[in-house]
């Protein structure tokens, strides 16, 4: 097996980080994956707020959709820059202290940024569902209206908790300087997501039984039900994610 190119004669690896960045082995399938998925997302989102604005249909759930686009394009952005900047890609030992630093600061950024966006998307589909089998007073509007607000408490508190995952000393964002505790960060990360997948299901089998109301026929009640569980697909990579 053939080790570093500055290893020393023993094969050892050494234990100081290289200071000049070296890029010979970076592989980039992860940083052109995402920049696929940020495109056809915003693609498909996009062509949606337009159509729904020129038919003249644009709702507070598409206006909270404009606001989740604009957290998730941001969040992306985060997540290509760290995998092309960030040592991503890369033998460990071929990792320089900088990419180290920018990696870490962009692990605090996503951190904060996720449960905004996931937060504003959820709230998107749920006013969304609103729009479409929520008659004034009924059960089901009052529903999603806690459902709105336990994802506020959720974005709340995950957001601030993430926050303080890192104390700088001196107001320096230096890797070194900052007091982490590892511990809470993959605490926190794992009650985030747990939470989330929760949500997740909850907002996937939400829409089921006004669906199983509708007075039309079976065929036509099966398509839209499709048509929700389709969305059934985000949450199962949600808990696939989770479980990982």
């Amino acid at each position: 097996m053939s080790g570093p190119a500055n290893a020393t004669a023993t094969g050892l690896v050494p234990l100081l980080p290289p200071t000049e960045i070296n890029d010979t082995h970076k592989v980039y399938s992860m940083a052109q994956s995402f920049l696929v998925m940020m495109f056809l997302a915003t693609g498909v989102c996009v062509w949606r707020l337009v159509a729904r604005f020129r038919a003249g249909n644009f709702g507070l759930d598409d206006y909270t959709a404009v606001v989740a686009l604009l957290a998730y394009i941001a969040w992306s952005t985060l997540a290509v820059y760290a995998n092309l900047n960030a040592g991503v890609g890369k033998p460990l030992w071929e990792i320089t202290l900088g990419e180290y630093t920018i990696w870490f600061k962009i692990l605090m950024a996503t951190a904060f940024l996720y449960p905004i966006m996931s937060t504003l998307v959820r709230t998107s589909i749920i006013l969304f569902y609103q729009r479409i089998f929520g008659v004034p007073g009924s059960r089901f509007r009052v529903l999603c209206w806690v459902f709105i607000g336990v994802n506020v408490a959720y974005m709340a508190t995950f957001a601030v908790l993430s926050a303080l995952m890192c104390r700088a000393a001196g107001g320096d964002l230096d890797l070194f300087p900052l007091k982490c505790n590892i511990e809470y960060s993959l605490d926190t990360n794992t009650a985030m997501h747990g939470v989330g997948f929760g949500l997740d299901v909850v907002l996937t089998a939400l829409p089921i039984y006004p669906v199983l109301r509708l007075h039309m026929p079976r065929r036509q009640k099966a398509g839209i039900a499709l048509l929700f569980l389709l969305g059934a697909s985000a949450t199962a990579a949600a808990g696939v994610k989770f479980v990982l």
